[in-house]
Order: structure tokens, then sequence, then C-alpha cells
């Protein structure tokens, strides 16, 4: 692994997150590589490593953190969550919802922002069509229930995952396709 593109902080034991950097040349390059070396398909197969990570892995980009334009806003940055989610879009099961970077980050992966700023304010806000969301979603139900299998989560903690990311997101609550995560056996 190179560590210019990637750097995985494991926390001993049981400690509260995983947190992984991509660097600024690797976003400039487009290159999730060493990402996808240290979490493979191949190597997210052992159900304790996954119950562990579940919730608890954060994402920090070199040089892009402190932009005033927010992640969502800057090209190259979009550009690279964009090509990052095609290779690995299961982040949705790992991520910490209780930062507000993964929302930044879904909005980043989004076809079609647009940028509002009120005259007079010195803050903008992104604005996006919900069927986008929803379009963009729509595969994630699958990596998300896959991965909850392989963590061997009961239906209802599996269910529970996939609302807390509708939750978050904020999409409607009656919108949510229930359909796709019973909590009970048929």
């Amino acid at each position: 692994m190179n560590p210019q593109q990637l750097d995985l902080l494991l926390p001993a034991g049981d400690g509260p997150f995983v947190e992984a950097r991509f660097s600024r040349r690797a976003i400039l390059h487009n290159d999730c590589s060493a990402f996808l070396a240290t979490f493979s398909w191949a190597q997210l197969t052992d159900r304790h490593l996954l119950q562990r990570l579940q919730g608890r892995l954060r994402f920090r980009f070199e040089g892009y953190m402190d932009d005033a334009r927010g992640i969502e806003q800057i090209p190259e940055l979009r550009a690279f969550l964009q090509n990052w989610h095609r290779a690995w879009p299961a982040w949705f099961f790992f991520a910490d919802l209780g930062e507000e970077l993964p929302r930044r980050m879904t909005l980043a992966c989004l076809p079609d922002l647009r940028i509002v700023t009120k005259a007079g304010s010195p803050f903008s806000q992104v604005s996006y069509r919900t069927a986008d969301m929803l379009e963009f979603l729509r595969p994630e139900w699958l990596f998300l229930q896959t991965l909850s299998i392989k963590a061997h989560l009961d239906l209802a903690q599996a269910a529970a995952r996939a609302r807390a990311v509708w939750t978050y997101l904020g999409l409607p609550p009656d919108g949510f396709p229930t359909h796709r995560w019973p909590t009970t056996l048929p």
C-alpha cells in the first residue's frame, strides 16, 4: 500500500472509529487503488470484521476538508468520489452517520447539483432533485443487504441500518422501501 494514497488508522481493540484518508495526489489522479487494496471485496468476508466496521468508517480528504466551497462543490473531488463510489458502492454500510461528511459525499456523487446563493449571504446551499437521490440509492440497498448477510446481521438489524441511512439523508419517511427490508422472515 502506498502511504501517499491512503493512510488507514485502525484503533486498538474496539476503538470508536476507523479513519480512511485520501491524499490530494490520489484525488487529483482519480486513484482509489490503495483504498480498494485495503478494503477489497475478497478481504471483506470475515463477519466479525464486518460487524466491527459497520458504521465506524470515517473518510478524510487531504487538502479539501477545510475548503469553504464544501466537498460537493469541488469538481476534482466530485469526480474522485463518483469514481470511487462506482468501484466501492458499499460505503453506506461502513460510514459513520454521526458526522456530516457522508451526506456531503453522497451529494458529490449525484449527477446534477445546483448551488444556490442568496443575495447578500456569504453561504450557499446545494439543491438537488429527490428523484436523483432515489435513483442513486436504488442499487445501494443490494450492497447493504449483501454486507448485512455477510456480517450475519439479523433482518431487523439490516433493516435498521438501511432505515438509518434513509433518515440520515433526509428522505421522506413514507418513501422507505419496506418491501426490500422485511423485519421478519416470510
